[in-house]
């Protein structure tokens, strides 16, 4: 096309940015708004012009801009056409060119918008709403990315939290309880689906008691008090939305206390969500079961985030009387590994170089420099998918056919414990330059070479093993079974 722009590929890129900020906020429904990390992030970070410290919330917002510049540009060049959609656009004249009403052209800017639907670049806070009108009645119309590039459809997205929060207080309960004040990082979540936050030994959580039609945010001593001397009765999901109701009981009696608020936190580290170990040194040769992939725990976390894999745990220990603090990877959660970082850093991404494992042959701790830390994102799949075929899978292999579970993660990517104890997962067989899913012992007896997220998303394109070769099955299935 003599490098001409097509409408239909600019109508994609678009929609990139669509599906990245889609993406984003279905983490946020999980996470909250959480503070971007400088390596599970860089990409986008660096695509669009983040600064550190940047939110979860500022990368959607910047994921919707970018996709609404780039219709935008494109509505530029073909609005004087009448909406007419050619296949591409003269990069010299800047008109449209080539074939004229192509299909593909208006699908592709059509599939754009429709992705760009229910998304907001300034999603608002959880007691306001993006609804902006004048005299005539409403303003802007979501589907046209002219009417205003930075404004988009009034529904509200769905509301989220933040994944650390500050609590703040000048009045009576900062000056009775001063060890209140500071900053909460999120170690779970409560059956009510809100987070629960901690910060040394106090926890700030939601306590809902029945019996006595009780339910507020509370400050006490664990998360499972039904009551504490701080609280507030505003029920908001967010405790980072709640308003300044704070009340502490003084003398058997309530005062509030309009200084205490809580808000997003953004000075305090987020760690990463799960960790991939790798070695090549020693600890790959003494102690090869604790690489591997680790995914955070949130009942086990404190102050710092742990993570398991199997029955080994990476966590901070403070060990008072052994005078050690810092991290260690061990097949215990409250005693010290073969594993070790002596250092306070809040995150074991972060804790430098100087890994060390015990050589217990020679009784002494030895520096592991190749030990490396990688964050990690989990894809969030089905916990129970359903495999099927009415071909040749089903007859070489039927004992392979019905449901799996997931019962932990590799590479990201959920694996999956079907009939007679068999696997599903996906497999990275550096060796033979070959990765995708499989089902079976080793390269499987069923394989399919797509990099898919999850299982469920793989399409047509499955290989059965028969002898030394494979065979296609194109009725193979992996549905979630809900």
């Amino acid at each position: 096309a003599g490098g001409n722009p097509w409408q239909l590929l600019t109508a994609i890129l678009a929609e990139c940015f669509y599906a990245g900020a889609t993406i984003t906020r279905k983490k946020m429904e999980t996470r909250g708004n959480y503070q971007l990390s400088s390596t599970e992030n860089a990409q986008w970070m660096a695509l669009l012009n983040l600064d550190a410290g940047a939110t979860a919330s500022d990368l959607a917002a910047a994921q919707v801009s970018a996709g609404d510049a780039v219709l935008t540009r494109l509505h530029n060049h073909i609005k004087a056409d009448g909406g007419k959609v050619d296949e591409q656009i003269d990069k010299y004249t800047g008109k449209q060119a080539s074939a004229e009403n192509l299909t593909w052209s208006y699908a592709n800017i059509l599939h754009a918008l429709h992705t760009r639907k229910g998304l907001s670049p300034d999603p608002p806070g959880p007691t306001t709403t993006t609804a902006k009108t004048t005299e005539g009645g409403p303003t802007n119309n979501p589907t046209d990315p002219t009417a205003n590039p930075t404004d988009g459809p009034t529904d509200a997205p769905p509301q989220t939290c933040c994944s650390s929060v500050m609590f703040e207080s000048t009045g009576a309960i900062g000056t009775s309880n001063p060890e209140l004040v500071g900053s909460y990082r999120r170690i779970g979540t409560d059956a009510t689906g809100r987070s629960v936050y901690k910060k040394d030994d106090v926890y700030l959580h939601y306590v809902n008691d029945v019996a006595y039609k009780f339910e507020a945010w509370v400050f006490s001593s664990s998360a499972d008090d039904l009551m504490g001397d701080v609280v507030n009765e505003d029920t908001n999901k967010c405790v980072d939305a709640t308003a300044s109701t704070w009340e502490i009981l003084t003398d058997n009696s309530w005062q509030a206390d309009s200084t205490a608020k809580v808000s997003c936190d953004g000075n305090t580290d987020t760690c990463c969500s799960g960790l991939s170990i790798t070695s090549t040194a020693g600890i790959a040769s003494t102690y090869p079961d604790l690489l591997g992939t680790y995914q955070q725990d949130f009942a086990a976390s404190g102050d710092h985030p742990a993570y398991t894999k199997g029955g080994n745990t990476i966590f901070f220990l403070k060990d008072v009387m052994h005078h050690f603090e810092g991290w260690t990877i061990s097949d215990s959660s409250t005693e010290i590994g073969s594993v070790t970082n002596v250092g306070p850093a809040d995150c074991a991404e972060k804790a430098g170089n100087d890994w060390e494992y015990l050589d217990s042959a020679n009784g002494a701790w030895v520096v592991d420099s190749s030990l490396a830390l990688e964050c990690v994102e989990f894809a969030e799949c089905c916990e129970t998918v359903i495999l099927s075929s009415s071909g040749p899978a089903q007859e070489k292999f039927p004992g392979l056919m019905g449901s799996y579970v997931q019962s932990g993660f590799e590479n990201g990517r959920p694996v999956y414990t079907g009939p007679s104890s068999t696997q599903m997962v996906y497999l990275n067989d550096v060796a033979h330059h070959w990765e995708g899913w499989v089902v079976g012992e080793g390269l499987g007896s069923l394989s399919h070479d797509e990099d898919a997220s999850c299982p469920v998303e793989l399409g047509v394109g499955w290989d059965v093993a028969e002898g030394n070769g494979w065979v296609k099955d194109e009725t193979v299935q992996i549905v979630c079974d809900f």
